[in-house]
């Protein structure tokens, strides 16, 4: 990815003023493991890190973050 439009990008998810877009990140989905090797699927475990759902969201801007605000 090489760049995004902020203003497009703010319309399009609705992202209130006060707030600003400052990244956009492409995001991929846990798959099965059930291909992986054997040395890699003994590497899958839990993350200790925050959820993904708790800093970011899918489509328009969610009313929980200005509530966080």
């Amino acid at each position: 990815m090489s760049g995004f439009d902020v203003e497009k990008a703010r319309t399009l998810l609705g992202v209130p003023q006060g707030f600003d877009v400052e990244i956009v990140i492409a995001l991929g989905r846990k798959g099965d493991g059930a291909h992986l090797a054997p040395a890699l699927l003994q590497r899958e475990q839990p993350s200790p890190r925050a959820s993904v759902d708790e800093f970011a969201a899918r489509g328009l801007f969610p009313k929980r973050f200005e509530a966080a605000r």
